[in-house]
Protein backbone atom coordinates (compact mmCIF):
# COMPACT_ATOMS: atom_id res chain seq x y z
CA UNK A 1 0.00 0.00 0.00
CA UNK A 2 2.86 2.35 0.79
CA UNK A 3 4.37 1.93 -2.68
CA UNK A 4 1.02 2.32 -4.40
CA UNK A 5 0.34 5.46 -2.39
CA UNK A 6 3.62 6.95 -3.61
CA UNK A 7 3.05 5.71 -7.18
CA UNK A 8 6.14 3.49 -6.93
CA UNK A 9 4.58 0.03 -7.28
CA UNK A 10 5.74 0.00 -10.90
CA UNK A 11 9.32 -0.52 -9.69
CA UNK A 12 8.28 -4.01 -8.49
CA UNK A 13 6.40 -4.98 -11.63
CA UNK A 14 8.78 -3.37 -14.11
CA UNK A 15 6.17 -0.90 -15.37
CA UNK A 16 8.37 2.00 -14.26
CA UNK A 17 11.08 1.57 -16.88
CA UNK A 18 14.64 2.71 -16.26
CA UNK A 19 15.52 5.76 -18.40
CA UNK A 20 18.25 5.37 -21.01
CA UNK A 21 21.85 5.93 -19.86
CA UNK A 22 22.77 9.60 -19.83
CA UNK A 23 19.15 10.69 -19.44
CA UNK A 24 18.57 13.41 -16.85
CA UNK A 25 15.93 11.25 -15.11
CA UNK A 26 18.19 8.18 -14.77
CA UNK A 27 19.80 9.45 -11.59
CA UNK A 28 16.39 10.09 -10.02
CA UNK A 29 15.17 6.61 -11.02
CA UNK A 30 18.26 4.92 -9.53
CA UNK A 31 17.79 6.81 -6.26
CA UNK A 32 14.15 5.76 -5.92
CA UNK A 33 14.92 2.17 -6.91
CA UNK A 34 17.68 1.89 -4.29
CA UNK A 35 15.40 3.36 -1.62
CA UNK A 36 12.65 0.80 -2.37
CA UNK A 37 15.14 -2.09 -2.37
CA UNK A 38 16.54 -1.13 1.04
CA UNK A 39 13.02 -0.75 2.45
CA UNK A 40 12.00 -4.21 1.21
CA UNK A 41 15.14 -5.91 2.54
CA UNK A 42 14.77 -4.27 5.96
CA UNK A 43 11.19 -5.56 6.17
CA UNK A 44 12.30 -9.18 5.59
CA UNK A 45 13.67 -11.76 7.99
CA UNK A 46 17.50 -11.49 8.09
CA UNK A 47 18.05 -14.97 6.66
CA UNK A 48 15.83 -14.05 3.70
CA UNK A 49 16.92 -10.46 3.13
CA UNK A 50 20.71 -10.82 3.28
CA UNK A 51 21.07 -12.91 0.10
CA UNK A 52 19.10 -10.24 -1.77
CA UNK A 53 21.37 -7.32 -0.87
CA UNK A 54 23.10 -7.39 -4.24
CA UNK A 55 20.00 -7.58 -6.44
CA UNK A 56 20.49 -5.26 -9.41
CA UNK A 57 17.03 -3.67 -9.33
CA UNK A 58 13.85 -3.75 -7.29
CA UNK A 59 12.19 -5.91 -9.94
CA UNK A 60 15.03 -8.47 -9.76
CA UNK A 61 14.68 -8.59 -5.98
CA UNK A 62 10.92 -9.01 -6.18
CA UNK A 63 11.03 -11.71 -8.86
CA UNK A 64 13.57 -13.73 -6.86
CA UNK A 65 11.50 -13.45 -3.69
CA UNK A 66 8.34 -14.58 -5.47
CA UNK A 67 10.09 -17.55 -7.03
CA UNK A 68 11.57 -18.75 -3.74
CA UNK A 69 8.86 -17.97 -1.23
CA UNK A 70 5.56 -17.53 -3.03
CA UNK A 71 2.65 -19.53 -1.54
CA UNK A 72 0.52 -19.37 -4.65
CA UNK A 73 -0.77 -22.75 -5.80
CA UNK A 74 1.05 -24.36 -2.86
CA UNK A 75 -1.18 -27.37 -2.18
CA UNK A 76 0.23 -28.03 1.29
CA UNK A 77 -0.26 -24.42 2.35
CA UNK A 78 -3.78 -24.33 0.93
CA UNK A 79 -4.69 -27.54 2.77
CA UNK A 80 -3.33 -26.15 6.06
CA UNK A 81 -5.25 -22.90 5.72
CA UNK A 82 -8.53 -24.59 4.80
CA UNK A 83 -8.14 -26.93 7.76
CA UNK A 84 -7.54 -23.94 10.07
CA UNK A 85 -10.69 -22.26 8.76
CA UNK A 86 -12.71 -25.44 9.28
CA UNK A 87 -11.44 -25.85 12.86
CA UNK A 88 -11.77 -22.18 13.81
CA UNK A 89 -14.39 -21.87 16.57
CA UNK A 90 -15.55 -18.97 18.69
CA UNK A 91 -14.95 -20.62 22.06
CA UNK A 92 -14.21 -17.96 24.69
CA UNK A 93 -13.74 -15.19 22.09
CA UNK A 94 -16.27 -12.43 21.56
CA UNK A 95 -17.91 -12.22 18.13
CA UNK A 96 -15.70 -9.41 16.82
CA UNK A 97 -12.43 -11.13 17.76
CA UNK A 98 -13.65 -14.43 16.32
CA UNK A 99 -14.64 -12.75 13.02
CA UNK A 100 -11.28 -10.97 12.73
CA UNK A 101 -9.45 -14.25 13.33
CA UNK A 102 -11.38 -15.87 10.48
CA UNK A 103 -10.80 -12.86 8.23
CA UNK A 104 -7.02 -13.20 8.52
CA UNK A 105 -7.24 -16.85 7.44
CA UNK A 106 -9.47 -15.91 4.49
CA UNK A 107 -6.99 -13.25 3.38
CA UNK A 108 -4.14 -15.77 3.44
CA UNK A 109 -6.25 -18.12 1.33
CA UNK A 110 -6.84 -15.37 -1.22
CA UNK A 111 -3.09 -14.77 -1.48
CA UNK A 112 -2.47 -18.46 -2.13
CA UNK A 113 -5.02 -18.74 -4.93
CA UNK A 114 -4.34 -17.12 -8.29
CA UNK A 115 -7.29 -17.06 -10.64
CA UNK A 116 -7.53 -15.75 -14.19
CA UNK A 117 -11.03 -15.03 -15.55
CA UNK A 118 -12.08 -15.01 -19.16
CA UNK A 119 -14.81 -12.45 -18.52
CA UNK A 120 -15.47 -9.99 -15.69
CA UNK A 121 -18.79 -11.71 -14.97
CA UNK A 122 -16.95 -14.91 -14.04
CA UNK A 123 -14.99 -13.06 -11.37
CA UNK A 124 -18.12 -11.40 -9.99
CA UNK A 125 -19.96 -14.72 -9.77
CA UNK A 126 -17.00 -16.38 -8.07
CA UNK A 127 -16.80 -13.57 -5.50
CA UNK A 128 -20.47 -14.08 -4.61
CA UNK A 129 -20.05 -17.84 -4.18
CA UNK A 130 -16.93 -17.29 -2.07
CA UNK A 131 -18.80 -14.88 0.22
CA UNK A 132 -21.62 -17.39 0.75
CA UNK A 133 -19.08 -20.05 1.74
CA UNK A 134 -17.57 -17.65 4.26
CA UNK A 135 -20.96 -16.90 5.76
CA UNK A 136 -21.32 -20.64 6.38
CA UNK A 137 -17.80 -20.80 7.87
CA UNK A 138 -18.60 -17.92 10.24
CA UNK A 139 -21.97 -19.27 11.41
CA UNK A 140 -20.65 -22.83 11.84
CA UNK A 141 -18.00 -21.71 14.32
CA UNK A 142 -20.31 -19.70 16.59
CA UNK A 143 -21.21 -20.91 20.07
CA UNK A 144 -24.53 -22.81 20.51
CA UNK A 145 -26.17 -19.81 22.21
CA UNK A 146 -26.36 -18.15 18.77
CA UNK A 147 -28.30 -21.02 17.17
CA UNK A 148 -31.51 -18.96 17.13
CA UNK A 149 -30.02 -16.01 15.24
CA UNK A 150 -28.18 -18.43 12.89
CA UNK A 151 -31.47 -20.10 11.97
CA UNK A 152 -33.08 -16.72 11.36
CA UNK A 153 -30.24 -15.70 9.04
CA UNK A 154 -30.24 -18.97 7.08
CA UNK A 155 -33.98 -18.62 6.40
CA UNK A 156 -33.49 -15.30 4.61
CA UNK A 157 -33.61 -15.23 0.80
CA UNK A 158 -31.26 -14.13 -0.57
CA UNK A 159 -28.65 -14.82 2.09
CA UNK A 160 -27.33 -11.56 3.62
CA UNK A 161 -23.79 -10.39 2.94
CA UNK A 162 -20.96 -11.45 5.23
CA UNK A 163 -20.71 -8.01 6.83
CA UNK A 164 -24.47 -7.88 7.45
CA UNK A 165 -24.40 -11.34 9.06
CA UNK A 166 -21.55 -10.33 11.36
CA UNK A 167 -23.44 -7.16 12.31
CA UNK A 168 -26.62 -9.07 13.21
CA UNK A 169 -24.73 -11.60 15.32
CA UNK A 170 -22.94 -8.80 17.16
CA UNK A 171 -26.30 -7.17 17.94
CA UNK A 172 -27.54 -10.49 19.31
CA UNK A 173 -24.41 -10.76 21.46
CA UNK A 174 -24.91 -7.25 22.87
CA UNK A 175 -28.56 -7.99 23.66
CA UNK A 176 -27.70 -11.31 25.33
CA UNK A 177 -25.00 -9.70 27.46
CA UNK A 178 -27.34 -6.90 28.52
CA UNK A 179 -30.10 -9.33 29.49
CA UNK A 180 -27.59 -11.44 31.39
CA UNK A 181 -26.58 -8.44 33.50
CA UNK A 182 -30.22 -7.60 34.28
CA UNK A 183 -30.97 -11.20 35.25
CA UNK A 184 -27.96 -11.28 37.57
CA UNK A 185 -29.06 -8.05 39.24
CA UNK A 186 -32.60 -9.40 39.72
CA UNK A 187 -31.33 -12.63 41.29
CA UNK A 188 -28.98 -10.75 43.60
CA UNK A 189 -31.79 -8.41 44.67
CA UNK A 190 -34.13 -11.32 45.40
CA UNK A 191 -31.44 -13.12 47.38
CA UNK A 192 -30.75 -9.98 49.41
CA UNK A 193 -34.46 -9.54 50.17
CA UNK A 194 -34.73 -13.17 51.26
CA UNK A 195 -31.75 -12.82 53.58
CA UNK A 196 -33.19 -9.63 55.08
CA UNK A 197 -36.55 -11.31 55.65
CA UNK A 198 -34.92 -14.32 57.30
CA UNK A 199 -32.84 -12.03 59.50
CA UNK A 200 -35.92 -10.15 60.73
CA UNK A 201 -37.72 -13.42 61.34
CA UNK A 202 -34.80 -14.76 63.38
CA UNK A 203 -34.73 -11.60 65.50
CA UNK A 204 -38.37 -12.17 66.39
CA UNK A 205 -37.83 -15.85 67.31
CA UNK A 206 -39.39 -17.05 64.09
CA UNK A 207 -42.60 -15.01 64.50
CA UNK A 208 -43.71 -12.42 62.00
CA UNK A 209 -43.34 -8.82 63.18
CA UNK A 210 -46.72 -7.04 63.60
CA UNK A 211 -47.13 -3.82 61.62
CA UNK A 212 -49.66 -1.03 62.20
CA UNK A 213 -51.71 -0.72 59.01
CA UNK A 214 -52.44 2.95 59.76
CA UNK A 215 -48.98 4.37 60.61
CA UNK A 216 -46.91 1.62 58.97
CA UNK A 217 -44.83 1.09 62.11
CA UNK A 218 -43.69 -2.20 63.56
CA UNK A 219 -44.30 -3.97 66.86
CA UNK A 220 -48.01 -3.21 67.20
CA UNK A 221 -51.20 -3.61 65.20
CA UNK A 222 -53.87 -1.11 64.28
CA UNK A 223 -56.11 -2.40 67.10
CA UNK A 224 -53.36 -1.72 69.63
CA UNK A 225 -52.32 1.71 68.29
CA UNK A 226 -52.35 4.35 71.04
CA UNK A 227 -52.57 7.20 68.51
CA UNK A 228 -55.89 5.84 67.28
CA UNK A 229 -57.40 4.45 70.49
CA UNK A 230 -55.71 6.47 73.21
CA UNK A 231 -53.20 5.45 75.80
CA UNK A 232 -54.49 3.02 78.43
CA UNK A 233 -54.05 3.87 82.08
CA UNK A 234 -50.73 2.68 83.36
CA UNK A 235 -49.52 1.90 79.82
CA UNK A 236 -45.89 2.24 78.87
CA UNK A 237 -43.61 1.43 75.96
CA UNK A 238 -41.99 -1.91 76.20
CA UNK A 239 -38.25 -2.38 76.26
CA UNK A 240 -36.41 -3.69 73.22
CA UNK A 241 -36.03 -7.12 74.86
CA UNK A 242 -39.77 -7.32 75.43
CA UNK A 243 -40.42 -6.38 71.82
CA UNK A 244 -38.37 -9.32 70.64
CA UNK A 245 -40.26 -11.74 72.86
CA UNK A 246 -43.76 -10.58 71.98
CA UNK A 247 -45.75 -9.38 69.00
CA UNK A 248 -47.22 -6.39 70.92
CA UNK A 249 -45.67 -2.95 71.15
CA UNK A 250 -47.44 -1.74 74.31
CA UNK A 251 -48.82 -3.26 77.55
CA UNK A 252 -50.84 -1.95 80.47
CA UNK A 253 -49.72 -2.20 84.06
CA UNK A 254 -52.39 -3.67 86.31
CA UNK A 255 -52.30 -4.76 89.93
CA UNK A 256 -52.57 -8.52 90.17
CA UNK A 257 -55.53 -9.81 92.14
CA UNK A 258 -55.61 -13.00 94.10
CA UNK A 259 -58.03 -15.55 92.73
CA UNK A 260 -58.25 -17.40 95.99
CA UNK A 261 -57.54 -16.58 99.63
CA UNK A 262 -55.48 -18.80 101.84
CA UNK A 263 -57.57 -20.95 104.20
CA UNK A 264 -54.74 -21.58 106.63
CA UNK A 265 -54.52 -18.99 109.42
CA UNK A 266 -51.49 -16.80 109.69
CA UNK A 267 -49.52 -16.25 112.82
CA UNK A 268 -51.34 -12.96 113.53
CA UNK A 269 -54.74 -14.54 113.04
CA UNK A 270 -54.19 -17.52 115.43
CA UNK A 271 -55.39 -16.82 118.98
CA UNK A 272 -52.87 -17.82 121.61
CA UNK A 273 -54.38 -18.96 124.97
CA UNK A 274 -53.63 -16.66 127.92
CA UNK A 275 -52.74 -17.59 131.50
CA UNK A 276 -56.12 -16.33 132.73
CA UNK A 277 -57.95 -18.69 130.43
CA UNK A 278 -55.87 -21.61 131.64
CA UNK A 279 -56.49 -20.67 135.19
Amino acid sequence: MFLEGRHQFGFLTGETVRPPPGDALERLWKGEDSLIRSMLINSMEPQIGKPLLYAATTKDLWDTTQTLYSKRQNASQLYTLRKQVHNCKQGTLDVTTYFNKLSLLWQELDLCIETIWNTPNDGTQYAKLKEVDRVYDFLAGLNPKFDTICGRILRQRPLPSLMKVCFEVRLEEDCTNAMGVLTTLTIDSAAFSARSSNHDSDKNNGKSIPVCEHYKKQWHTKDQCWKLHGRPSGGKKRSSNEKQNSGHAYISETTPTSTSQSTSPTASQTKTPTLDAIA
